[in-house]
């Protein structure tokens, strides 16, 4: 097991960003940053996870000193620049991501430390959600999020790619976004200790809206921005189970990417302990 997901039944849609607004205004329960993907001082986790590691029986945290990632998140624009691979490597990769379903709105926790991170905050999760949407059916899953080789590639779709302050100067549409979710399932993979085959790739089938809005990917005067990509279709040489995403946006419900064999077009969850897909 390396992903929970707590999901609670709603009446009426909500999407996972008015969720992730409703929650993070509730007042009188303090929730962890973490949750949101902020770190104690409040900014955007952008480089470099916290970890929390054991020092003399104490809990501490380390982090990594900021660098500027500003150049790779805009795409590159030579063929030299196709070389950075130092997207694979960050491991701020949000791992605590909210969604939503037709008729549910959760909370993804994936991998050993956003999963212990959960079991702390559970109960104060849950009281904080019922004050944000009131009380709901509560559903909690558990099951292993892998990766395996397949001989015949498969089809896989994202409903909304969000790309963070994208240049199409150099590569296509297509090619950026190839490049993006490539590096973001292989992002993942070594976040969870999982093996890429060296033949992996990716490659675009469609896309139904290459960019036509913008949406903000940050809070304050100094926020930037990202495209928003709908319904992209790809071809993989890999099986994915589990929560996968790739782009930008991921903790706010963007990037997930989808079994479009599976009930309601969800993620595919053979062995979780109930019906993900509801």
């Amino acid at each position: 097991m390396n992903q929970i997901t707590i999901k609670w039944r709603v009446s009426a849609h909500m999407t996972a960003g008015d969720f992730r607004k409703r929650l993070r205004a509730v007042n009188g329960m303090e929730l962890p940053r973490l949750l949101f993907w902020h770190d104690e001082s409040g900014e955007t986790i952008r480089c470099g996870h916290t970890r929390t590691v054991e020092s003399n029986g104490e809990e501490t945290s380390e982090k990594r000193k900021r660098v500027d990632n500003s150049a790779r998140k805009r795409g590159p624009r030579s063929e030299e620049s196709l070389k950075d691979e130092s997207r694979v490597d960050d491991d701020a990769m949000p791992t605590i991501r909210f969604f939503h379903t037709k008729s549910f709105v959760g909370i993804h926790f994936v991998g050993p430390e956003m999963i212990e991170f959960a079991s702390k905050n559970i109960p104060l999760i849950i009281d904080s959600v019922e004050q944000a949407i009131g009380n709901k059916e509560i559903k909690v899953l558990s099951y292993t999020v892998d990766l395996r080789p397949r001989l015949i590639p498969k089809m896989w779709f994202i409903p909304s790619l969000a790309l963070k302050n994208p240049t199409f100067e150099f590569l296509s549409v297509e090619k950026y976004c190839e490049r993006i979710i490539s590096q973001d399932i292989r992002r993942q993979a070594k976040i969870l200790g999982l093996e890429v085959p060296d033949n992996f790739y990716v490659r675009i089938a469609s896309i139904g809206d290459k960019g036509t809005h913008w949406v903000r990917s940050g809070s304050g005067p100094k926020t930037g921005g990202a495209l928003r990509l709908k319904d992209v279709k790809f071809l993989t040489n890999v099986d994915l189970k589990g929560c996968w995403a790739a782009g930008a946006l991921i903790s706010k419900g963007f990037g997930a990417i989808l079994d479009p064999a599976a009930p309601s077009g969800g993620p595919r969850v053979d062995n979780a302990e109930g019906n993900f897909d509801e």
